[in-house]
């Protein structure tokens, strides 16, 4: 095994395209991205950056980027694209020329299962209200584990189910964009956990030999002051819901690394939770390997007057200028890993963290993302601190290798370090590519 994996990240419906070709069905997301007003600028996602076809020459890139592995997700209609679970061998053949390429250049692959695009024959009869979904990616996750074999052993089950929840079931912001009563919403949520708990069943017997986890996201509280009472005060907040109950860290990790819901989680919503749901915490809680966790951000904790926690507001110097949600607080990876591994006690791999700037092709041809290096720069050496210090980090992915569809905001923001042209589909190295590649290069044989 690798000392440190360094990679990036992408996902499935984010990059392909392809959407309609080789017996793939629609997913949420192909059938969201039609829906008046949902996306921005009327952008159509089912396109995606043509990956589908450009595969090839796309995965040429991460070998010169020098990258040692690669996070990707899969389409779960591609692979079983109707209701009565039947494989679909060219969706499974796309994949496996990924993993060829990914062979020829010694590129480690880490599959995402579930990236956000539940097949649109599934949400026809509830999606993840529905415990036949939960039955269902099991069988997917089965056929896939069972098709590659050898060929992958690091698989993320779900990508963010804070994000599946909270934004397409609350905030309607995401596919599917159906509000969902609190009692449907912790209905959800222990669905999604189950079929984490059954993937995992599944990768044991399957693949003795495969590593397991799951990608929660999560913005960090960070205390100002480094002192004892300061950081007590971040770490309390960082795992309380008081900042949203349905989208904390604590939701979907403490069920799956400590065998329980949040005490707050309980008390709120225990009445909603199926009568054999600690019998059901048993298949959740199943021993991982890793604790992967998508990190872009922080938010900043002190102690008041009267030894009360107050957050701070941000600053210019926070301000990305893209996103409301996005600012850049470098520490975020110092004290996200260090809270996480202090309380779960698992190897820390950071499945994502970028940034999107506005970027634009100069008359030299090229993208001088400054900010976005800064970014890098300064988050990285956070982390290869709190690693110095004893937190068993053991891979960090960059979101994400391409500009690509950013859900409901279209094609305007971009976190790619290489720059898509969407009208020539050209691609283009940002000067953080080459910053990048200087870092791993340089990293690599000491870290």
């Amino acid at each position: 095994m690798q000392n440190f994996f360094w990679g990036t990240a992408t996902s499935a419906f984010q990059i392909e395209g392809g959407h309609n070709i080789d017996g793939r069905s629609p997913s949420i997301w192909d059938v969201f991205s039609l829906q008046n007003g949902r996306i921005k600028n009327h952008d159509d996602g089912r396109n995606g950056i043509n990956h589908y076809k450009t595969y090839q020459n796309d995965l040429t890139h991460l070998a010169k980027l020098g990258v040692n592995s690669y996070r990707f997700s899969l389409s779960w209609s591609r692979i079983i694209p109707t209701l009565n679970g039947e494989v679909n061998k060219s969706g499974l053949a796309f994949y496996d020329r990924i993993l060829d390429e990914l062979e020829k250049y010694k590129i480690t692959p880490f599959i995402t299962l579930y990236h956000w695009d539940l097949p649109q024959y599934l949400q026809d009869i509830g999606g993840w209200l529905n415990p036949k979904t939960v039955e269902a990616f099991a069988h997917y996750v089965a056929v896939v584990v069972q098709h590659f074999g050898s060929r992958c052993l690091h698989y993320i089950t779900l990508n963010e189910p804070q994000c599946i929840v909270n934004l397409g079931h609350r905030t309607l912001e995401h596919a599917p964009g159906i509000y969902l009563s609190d009692e449907q919403t912790v209905k959800i949520v222990h669905h999604l956990l189950l079929a984490h708990g059954h993937a995992v069943t599944v990768i044991r017997k399957l693949n003795v030999g495969a590593t397991v986890g799951i990608a929660n996201t999560s913005t960090v509280a960070i205390p100002v002051a480094n002192t004892s009472t300061n950081i007590e005060l971040a770490r309390r907040h960082y795992f309380s819901l008081e900042r949203g109950r349905f989208d904390q860290v604590t939701l979907f990790s403490d069920p799956v690394f400590l065998g329980r819901y949040p005490q707050e989680f309980i008390e709120f919503y225990e009445q909603f939770l199926p009568e054999n749901y600690k019998k059901d915490l048993e298949i959740i809680s199943q021993d991982i390997e890793y604790c992967y966790q998508n990190f872009y951000t922080g938010y900043f904790i002190a102690e008041d007057k009267a030894g009360n926690m107050k957050i701070l507001p941000y600053t210019n110097e926070n301000y990305t200028g893209v996103f409301p949600w996005l600012h850049y607080v470098p520490e975020t990876l110092y004290y996200g890993p260090k809270f996480l591994f202090e309380r779960y006690q698992k190897p820390i791999i950071i499945s994502e963290n970028g940034i999107s700037v506005v970027d634009k092709v100069t008359s030299d041809k090229k993208v001088h993302d400054v900010w976005r290096i800064k970014y890098f720069s300064d988050y990285i050496s956070a982390l290869l601190k709190i690693k110095k210090e004893g937190v068993p980090v053991l891979g960090y992915f960059a979101w994400s290798l391409f500009d690509n569809f950013e859900w409901a905001w279209g094609y305007q923001p971009r976190f790619g370090l290489i720059y898509i042209d969407y009208l020539t589909q050209e691609r283009i190295y940002k000067d953080s590519f080459y910053f990048y590649q200087n870092l791993i290069k340089t990293k690599m044989e000491k870290i």
